[in-house]
């Protein structure tokens, strides 16, 4: 027996004084020694001993995951006002199919306000125009007109001076009378010519000028219409694809919305991959085999790669990053949501000689064991290999069979079970309420007078009927407005009737606006009376009162005031928190609702995407998940949520049920199982009838069992512990 070496002074753990042998699920009781001894010759002592053995052993990392379809999220590029859904999770949106209708009221009058004012400003140039190219018709014929005049003034124009012969013979040269009276006719002729000449270069200055401040003034407008037109386009959020809605944020009406934030999010059912959590690119790069598993069957699949800015940039944006996987081969007929588990195998051996850990001994770079002998612990050298979390491959030292001190030996137990397939899944519990997206808002339609409440005594989730009385109210008409209003349509009139006798065709363009002034007076009068005559708000659908208004009797009311919130109770959804996250598209829960005192239980289906398939702000929406439920439930859920005492009773759903359900995989009962060092091992019985403890690789347990990865099949027997 070697002992030597510098160094051979080891502490040893002994836990038993009896030999342990693994040929069977027998129990065999050690008895504990002391915790340390310092050991220079390993005689003397009862020693424990392990079976060098041929086993599996692995190394796999696994990932949760789902099956995904190919999502898009949309958000709108300027901040905007909530006003609807267009459509609504679990329904069908087309290509270029809208999905939320925003408040347009404002950015519509901005519109028509300003295609008035262009049109406005359009028939103005164009009677300008019009009447100065008349103008200029007029001055351009007088100038040429007036031009031939002074042209034959001068061809006609005499001497200015004629010969005198004097009395005393002498020749002069006197004015000739004929040119003054020429001349007196030609400066008359020039000067209108010059003053026409002026009119008409001032009359092409002034339509110059007009020309550019109307067209400088037109652009402007025209462009400001365009952006306006382009902000309206944008106000109604469109999907870039067909698919289903699969998330949206919470919006009331009212709410705002900023630019660039994804609000909805579209899914297409035939375009299937699968969202993990984060798996990094030297993990598979390093991997000697990825794959998915989905209720026991292996799909091969191909990695998405992120480089180092894309990933940076998601975990800033979203704070947690996810890994895409595409199917290599055609895509399974799975449905989306289905829970799967990405497999990186970073390295596994099969049916190669190990011992465990803590048999093996280290000096500088090399490993040796304590090999029984003769009754002996002889040191041996050996080369190892692979490891895992509780064993050592032995490459070269050892042969099968060989009997290898070790720290201690967990004893099988005596019963056995032979390993059978099922399916395992994890319980869910919560909460929830109903929630109505499809609402209108039920304001007061009174804008001329004074309003007060007379009767109000809405409740919250109160069903009403279409033309149901919601409040009653008294208008005081304001009779000075009324009386103002009267007379000045009485003037119009009078005013009129002048314009038509002074002559129609004169007057045609003031006769136009004047019949525009009439009609809007009168539309305002009768809108006034109207008002006046009002005393009922009615409800404008059936449905159910969300957030009515606490208005006390003879309290003011202002116009376009709040009166409630109406939801339509045909579209509704059971709300649930679900922070962990356990919930998957498609995955059906029981819904549990108190019914005037007996619990009624109805089938509800998940409609929001699992959070891997989503990004940050749609991603904590969708902590709270949608649940479609029967159509004809809701009226009694809601009531009765109502009925029982309101706001705290809506959350009185109970909602519950299995998720994340795993089928088709070989189940390992938990007390066949021992945890080391985080892996799980179970004592598998050999067909000659020995014992080996092996590793499995686990993709999840409920409070029974295991499910396998890999490690372990269908008809194995184990040993339960």
């Amino acid at each position: 027996m070697r002992i030597g070496m510098k160094n051979r002074l080891f502490a040893l753990i002994l836990l038993g004084s009896l030999a342990v042998s693994c040929a069977g699920c027998g129990k065999t009781e050690t008895e504990a020694g002391p915790e340390t001894v310092e050991l220079l010759e390993p005689v003397g002592v009862s020693a424990i001993y392990e079976t060098a053995a041929l086993r599996n052993m692995y190394s796999i990392t696994t990932y949760p995951a789902s099956v995904s379809p190919y999502v898009e999220e949309y958000s709108f590029e300027s901040g905007q006002r909530f006003m609807d859904y267009a459509t609504y999770p679990g329904e069908h949106v087309a290509r270029g199919g809208g999905l939320i209708d925003t408040d347009t009221q404002s950015i519509d009058q901005q519109i028509e306000d300003l295609e008035k004012s262009i049109a406005d400003m359009e028939e103005s140039y164009a009677e300008y125009m019009s009447e100065a190219d008349e103008t200029l018709y007029d001055l351009n014929d007088d100038d040429a007109q007036y031009s031939q005049v002074l042209k034959n003034f001068e061809e006609q124009k005499p001497e200015e001076t004629v010969e005198t012969t004097q009395e005393d013979g002498t020749v002069t040269q006197e004015p000739n009378p004929e040119y003054e009276s020429w001349l007196r006719d030609y400066n008359y002729w020039d000067g209108i010519y010059h003053r026409n000449l002026q009119s008409l270069l001032e009359q092409k200055e002034n339509m110059r000028q007009r020309t550019e401040l109307y067209e400088m003034d037109h652009e402007y407008n025209l462009s400001r219409l365009e952006y306006l037109k382009k902000q309206r386009s944008q106000s109604k959020l469109l999907s870039g694809m067909a698919g289903e809605v699969m998330a949206l944020q919470f919006f009331n009406s009212g709410d705002y919305i900023a630019e660039d934030v994804p609000v909805m999010a579209v899914g297409d059912l035939d375009r299937k991959l699968i969202r993990s959590e984060f798996v990094s690119a030297s993990a598979i790069r390093a991997a000697k085999d990825v794959y998915a598993l989905i209720d026991g069957v292996r799909f091969e699949v191909e990695y998405e790669p992120m480089d180092a800015d894309e990933y940076a940039r998601i975990q800033k944006r979203d704070g947690t990053v996810y890994t895409t996987f595409y199917f290599k081969d055609q895509v399974p007929d799975i449905p989306v949501g289905t829970y799967c588990t990405i497999v990186v195998v970073s390295g596994k051996r099969e049916q190669v000689l190990s011992v465990s850990t803590s048999a093996i001994h280290s000096e500088g770079l090399s490993y040796y064991v304590y090999v029984e002998k003769d009754g002996e612990s002889v040191y041996t050298p050996v080369k190892t290999g692979f490891r895992d979390d509780a064993y050592v491959e032995i490459v070269s030292g050892l042969s099968e069979g060989d009997r290898v001190r070790t720290d201690s030996v967990e004893q099988a137990g005596d019963e056995t079970v032979v390993l059978g397939r099922g399916t395992i899944s994890y319980g869910f519990s919560s909460t929830g309420y109903l929630y109505y997206p499809d609402t209108i808002s039920v304001t007061n339609p009174v804008k001329y007078g004074t309003c007060y409440i007379t009767e109000y005594e809405l409740t919250l989730y109160q069903q009403v009927k279409k033309g149901e009385v919601l409040a009653r109210i008294r208008v005081v008409a304001d009779d000075v407005a009324y009386a103002r209003l009267t007379r000045n349509l009485q003037r119009q009139r009078e005013r009129l009737e002048d314009l038509k006798k002074d002559g129609e065709e004169k007057n045609e363009k003031a006769i136009e606006d004047m019949l525009e002034t009439i009609a809007d007076l009168e539309k305002q009068i009768k809108d006034m009376e109207d008002d006046a005559a009002v005393t009922e708000i009615l409800s404008p659908i059936d449905g159910v009162v969300l957030s009515p208004e606490p208005y006390e009797e003879e309290e003011l009311i202002r116009s376009d005031a709040l009166v409630c919130i109406l939801a339509d109770q045909t579209r509704s959804y059971v709300v649930v928190e679900d922070e962990n996250h356990q919930l998957n598209y498609g995955d059906v829960l029981d819904v549990t609702y108190s019914a005037f005192g007996t619990d009624k239980t109805v089938q509800g289906t998940v409609l929001t995407l699992n959070q891997r398939s989503l990004s940050g702000p749609l991603r904590e929406a969708s902590s709270s998940v949608l649940i479609s439920v029967p159509a004809q439930a809701i009226p009694e859920m809601a009531f009765n949520a109502m009925f029982t005492g309101g706001f705290w009773n809506r959350r009185s759903f109970n909602v519950s049920g299995k998720v994340r359900s795993v089928s088709n995989v070989v189940l390992v009962p938990k007390e066949a199982v021992s945890l080391k060092s985080g892996g799980t091992y179970v004592d598998i019985v050999q067909p000659d009838g020995s014992v080996v403890s092996q590793s499995f690789v686990a993709g999840g347990s409920d409070n029974r069992y295991y499910w396998v990865v890999e490690g372990l099949s269908e008809g194995m027997e184990i040993c339960l512990r």
